[in-house]
């Protein structure tokens, strides 16, 4: 599992980006009232700091599409929203967004450990407004062979610790 140094030394050039979290470190209003930009990107783990156990990361992010602000989850595992924590659960709540999305298609092998690469993939995609729908089509039904994709799909953008 990568760090969260190594996703926000990797992500933290980007305006878009607004950080790396764990739900117990979470600000309630990450995200603006009114969407501003493009973009606004977060990275959560699915575990508390406090309580030592390594997790899963999940992105999300705001941003316009056919005039509607849109709140995307983006979970490599594809996790039932209702898995989510309090502190998630809540910053979703006070977040204003017009339509919500998430993948209901696992990408990532069980037994994988790429969570974070795949929230970079997915941030780097919608840098170059890539829908979530055709996002999740450039990954392969053999989940063994997607964390290949992954990192390819990285190293196209060509950032450079990958």
């Amino acid at each position: 599992m990568v760090s969260n140094f190594y996703l926000h030394d990797n992500l933290s050039a980007f305006n878009s980006f607004r950080g790396v979290f764990a739900p117990d470190t979470l600000p309630q209003n990450i995200f603006r009232d009114e969407l501003r930009t493009k973009l606004e990107f977060i990275i959560i783990n699915s575990e508390n700091l406090t309580s030592g156990r390594m997790g899963h990361w999940l992105a999300f992010s705001r941003y316009r599409e056919e005039g509607r602000c849109v709140l995307e989850l983006f979970d490599s595992l594809a996790f039932p929203c209702s898995l989510l924590g309090g502190n998630i659960m809540r910053m979703i709540a006070m977040t204003h967004f017009d339509d919500f999305k998430s993948n209901q298609r696992i990408l990532q092998n069980i037994t994988s450990n790429y969570c974070g690469l795949y929230c970079i993939a997915r941030f780097l995609s919608l840098l170059q407004a890539v829908t979530l729908e055709d996002f999740l089509e450039e990954f392969n039904a053999d989940k063994s062979l997607n964390d290949r994709v992954a990192v390819m799909y990285i190293r196209r953008f060509k950032l450079s610790n990958v």
